[in-house]
């Protein structure tokens, strides 16, 4: 069976409407009968949060708290464990790695059609050993860092024997201080999403006198909306800013400049990751609709430079954009990071180009005038990518294949497309791959139904198949993307790790 991914990217949590944007509502996964194993357990695993996705939870603490507004923080996060199969599902030798632990206990068993909600805990006293600077800051580096860790236990399911749940969590001594993570921390190394931010190691996005463009950066001060049928949809994934102050976001008409706000952000929570909306719970959230082209305001500054007062500071450029890209580097359609830096205009000091006081991302927009194109190739983001081990003399290669292909949608139902992932010789150990779908422009629910697992080869196969349903429909589109990913291979060396499959519109 496979295990449901739910929400990698982000954005389709997103990019539905607030109710199934909170968590409520998660995509069916559909298996092909010609795979399931009957009278067996499957584990399915969603991860409430929702941000970054599935694999992994993030977390943010603070040691010594604001004497002022005590910080609240997401030292929490909560797994739902799904047994969809038709037999008991039980679950043992749990193990962490890090300063992570359950609040209670995991669950022993889960019936068959039921769940249990599990509770992480970020137990960090003190920051990690240091390795290099990923504050926002120069004089305070070793007080705060990050650390990754991991649940791991093993099940009954024969398709997921173990399971490994990625965690992640920054700790910080005290409150603001320069111990807040810089922003590609924040991006790649914690939330591991592989948008280009800048240079490796950058911690600040510094500035002249006017705009200084950083790594795949979207320079467009207006955007629209893609998909005229969908809101435009925005989470706010971290702030780190002056602890005690919502902070508002809007969006602005450029005909009018009206202002609209969108969400208000708590301010008991300024230092943390996903933060709640001002009497709120889970990460804050809001999402609206428009036919005008707008710009954002974070708080008080725009996303058009030329309406931010203090131009000797970067020209006013104190928002950013950057395209989102998954875990495995592919774009996801129409989804940005919007990220912003306080300039003080009573004070008149400009930003400290951190760039990272509020971080949101934001789905279902395109720019309308994009003044600087992001590079047709985006350097590495950091921590750079190793390059994989050559193959170790008897270790085969696994691919997907075909690498593309497309296939006509169909106006109702489901159709099954498959993918075949081969080792280049037969092995003498057994070999497992594991895969996810991800999405392009096709989105999962909607034109496709995720699925993730692992693949397991015994002892001298060479051959498995990975069956996707497509979603069929009547309403007019382009066509439209999705990719099905190979990751952490054992006993071999992924060779082709992606493949694309575009959805033919027919209507």
């Amino acid at each position: 069976m496979s295990l449901r991914s739910t929400n990698r990217e982000l954005p389709q949590s997103v990019v539905r409407a607030p109710s199934q944007a909170s968590g409520g509502s998660f995509a069916s996964v559909v298996e092909p009968l010609e795979s399931r194993q009957f009278f067996s357990a499957s584990l399915q695993v969603q991860n409430l949060d929702i941000i970054p996705g599935y694999e992994r939870l993030i977390f943010s603490k603070v040691g010594q708290l604001d004497t002022t507004v005590p910080n609240k923080f997401k030292d929490t996060g909560k797994l739902r464990l799904l047994n969809t199969g038709d037999t008991v599902l039980s679950i043992s030798g749990a193990t962490f790695s890090g300063p992570f632990k359950v609040v209670g206990s995991l669950p022993a068993s889960i019936a068959p059609g039921t769940f249990a909600d599990v509770t992480i805990q970020f137990t960090a006293t003190a920051p990690p050993p240091f390795t290099y600077n990923q504050t926002n800051g120069f004089n305070e580096q070793t007080r705060a860092g990050t650390y990754i860790g991991s649940l791991n236990f093993k099940t009954n399911d024969p398709q997921n024997p173990t399971w490994k749940q990625e965690l992640a969590g920054w700790y910080q001594t005290r409150s603001e201080h320069n111990q807040e993570p810089n922003l590609q921390v924040m991006i790649n190394l914690i939330m591991n999403y592989k948008t280009n931010i800048a240079p490796p190691k950058t911690v600040l996005l510094t500035q002249g006198s006017t705009p200084k463009y950083y790594g795949e950066e979207v320079v467009s001060p207006y955007w629209q909306r893609v998909d005229a049928t969908k809101n435009v949809s925005v989470r706010q994934v971290a702030a780190y800013h002056t602890q005690g102050s919502n902070v508002p976001l809007y969006w602005y008409s450029k005909a009018t400049k009206t202002q609209h706000q969108v969400l208000n952000q708590d301010g008991k929570w300024s230092q943390s990751f996903l933060p709640p909306a001002v009497g709120g719970s889970g990460s804050a959230f809001g999402s609206f609709s428009t036919s005008e082209v707008f710009g954002f305001k974070i708080d008080t500054e725009y996303s058009d430079d030329k309406l931010n007062k203090l131009q000797q500071y970067g020209g006013g450029h104190h928002v950013r954009f950057y395209p989102a890209r998954d875990h495995f580097g592919n774009l996801i359609a129409n989804t940005y990071f919007l990220v912003g830096d306080y300039s003080n205009v009573v004070a008149n000091t400009g930003p400290n180009n951190d760039f990272q006081d509020n971080v949101y991302i934001v789905s279902n927009i395109q720019p309308t005038s994009v003044t600087v194109p992001p590079p047709t190739s985006p350097p590495p983001t950091s921590p750079p990518p190793t390059s994989p081990p050559p193959p170790t003399s008897g270790s085969p290669l696994v691919a997907i294949g075909p690498a593309t292909q497309s296939v006509i949608e169909g106006n109702s139902g489901t159709k099954s497309v498959s993918f075949t992932v081969s080792l280049s010789k037969a092995s003498n150990t057994a070999v497992s791959v594991s895969y996810t779908t991800a999405n392009g422009g096709a989105i999962k629910g909607s034109d496709f139904v995720a699925k993730s697992g692992t693949l397991t080869f015994a002892a001298g196969q060479t051959s498995k198949i990975i069956t996707v349903e497509l979603i069929g429909d009547t309403i007019a589109e382009s066509n439209e993307s999705f990719f099905v990913n190979l990751f952490s291979p054992t006993n071999a060396t992924l060779g082709n790790a992606s493949a694309k499959l575009t959805i033919m519109n027919d209507d």
